[in-house]
């Protein structure tokens, strides 16, 4: 999996996410899709303000791991991609307690 980030100009954060057909069916892309989704809304930074357009590109020879592994690799690689700066803004979103 790969990461990419570029600031933008519009001061709000922007995601794509890429599969190809070479990881599998609809069913399988769509699946990654969706947990990459996830994993990227519980991540919040605390200065929204700074527009950043991140492209997840998912590479074919990703393994199909269990979501926790998925989620630290993908923690990872955007802290990575958003340099030290802004990674020490970033930080998973807290549930609230009820």
């Amino acid at each position: 999996m790969n990461v990419f980030s570029v600031p933008n100009d519009f001061g709000v954060s922007r995601i794509g996410i890429t599969v190809t057909r070479k990881f599998g069916g609809a069913v399988h892309r769509n699946r990654i899709r969706r947990q990459i989704r996830a994993i990227i809304q519980n991540l919040t930074p605390e200065n929204p303000g700074r527009g950043r357009d991140l492209v997840i590109h998912v590479r074919p020879e990703q393994p199909k791991v269990e979501f926790a592994i998925l989620k630290e690799e993908l923690y990872a690689l955007v802290k990575r991609a958003l340099g030290a700066d802004s990674a020490s803004r970033l930080s998973p979103r807290r549930q609230p307690s009820s």
